[in-house]
């Protein structure tokens, strides 16, 4: 079996530019944990997941994101973490993502890319045709193969 024929086609994706607020959104609104970040000729140049938010640090009193919700969560962000907080969602996905990323041919067999994420502890895989994103593969689209139909 191809990897082709086990991707989504339907990708939600970002540019470098994209401001870490706006992928924050993405991520909720499409209950994804991560995007594949593409040129303009949308080949794949990085990937930002719900770890690469979650480590980000803001200056001054340096609270990571996770420490940011658990403030907001406990309503006692104020001052400057809320600065600084305003600060880090104006960052782009250009700032936090993960560069270099692995991608995988869409004619690679649906084995060799599982086995791929697997030793490599990759929760994504973006799907390539010619070089450019065609779709997306993840841990749970082998779940979701592993059941029967």
């Amino acid at each position: 079996m191809k990897i082709k024929e086990l991707m989504k086609e339907k990708v939600v994706m970002v540019r470098p530019d994209t401001l870490v607020e706006k992928i924050a959104w993405l991520l909720v609104k499409y209950d994804i944990s991560g995007v594949p970040v593409v040129d303009g000729d949308n080949r794949v140049v990085g990937v930002v997941s719900e770890s690469d938010l979650l480590r980000q640090r803001v200056k001054g009193t340096n609270p990571s994101f996770w420490e940011f919700c658990s403030m907001v969560m406990g309503g006692s962000l104020r001052g400057s973490h809320r600065d600084e907080m305003k600060r880090l969602m104006t960052r782009s996905a250009k700032d936090i993502m993960t560069s270099p990323v692995m991608t995988v041919d869409e004619n690679a067999d649906v084995m060799e890319a599982g086995r791929l994420m697997l030793e490599n502890r990759i929760k994504r895989l973006p799907v390539t045709r010619d070089g450019k994103i065609a779709g997306i593969v993840s841990r749970h689209s082998f779940v979701r193969l592993a059941l029967p139909s």
